[in-house]
């Protein structure tokens, strides 16, 4: 049982750096589009048979929820910035393979947050999941949906922030959330 537990962590570390460092040096070279499609593809399908596997094991399905959205970043997602811009990261223009990865992960990190509500990290990675739904959403033309999750998100915030009122990361979060709603809202 210890060296199966080994052995996975070995091919999860793996699959990580392919997921992310790899990825990231691969973005800066001109021709790699093709290449970063197939990492991507393969990181799908690596993830969705992990995620099937997870169980229990929270910890890994945290970690299953932050490379769905990391992958959502790389297929077609936008960041907002902490002066409320949207930051275009590199990314593959596929927004409809960002919202079904960005999806996925609100789904996980939506059933951590009932399991864990006092746990401050988990809460938050829920309101990000739901703020980058938001930030894709005004990218799509839907602004109506993208209001309903920042007003979601900031809910989340609001929470956090009136449970640790010293929190200025939580603060500069919420107010970010707060500006991105009203130029959603045309305010």
């Amino acid at each position: 049982k210890a060296k199966a537990d080994q052995r996975f962590n070995q091919v999860r570390k793996l699959a990580h750096s392919l997921m992310f460092d790899y990825h990231d040096q691969i973005a800066a070279l001109p021709g790699s589009t093709q290449l970063r499609q197939r990492l991507v593809k393969d990181s799908l399908e690596y993830l969705d048979s992990l995620a099937q596997e997870a169980g229990s094991d929270l910890t890994l399905q945290q970690e299953i929820g932050t490379a769905y959205q990391r992958i959502g970043d790389v297929q077609g997602g936008l960041i907002t910035s902490a002066s409320g811009g949207s930051l275009s990261a590199s990314n593959l223009g596929d927004t409809q393979g960002a919202l079904a990865s960005y999806r996925k992960a609100l789904a996980i990190r939506e059933r951590l947050a009932v399991v864990e509500p006092s746990n401050s990290e988990v809460q938050q990675e829920w309101g990000t999941s739901i703020t980058r739904l938001g930030e894709l959403s005004l990218t799509l033309g839907k602004p109506a949906d993208a209001v309903e999750h920042f007003r979601e998100a900031i809910a989340i915030y609001e929470k956090l922030s009136a449970s640790d009122p010293a929190n200025n990361v939580l603060r500069k979060k919420l107010s970010t959330l707060q500006y991105v709603l009203g130029k959603a809202l045309g305010v």
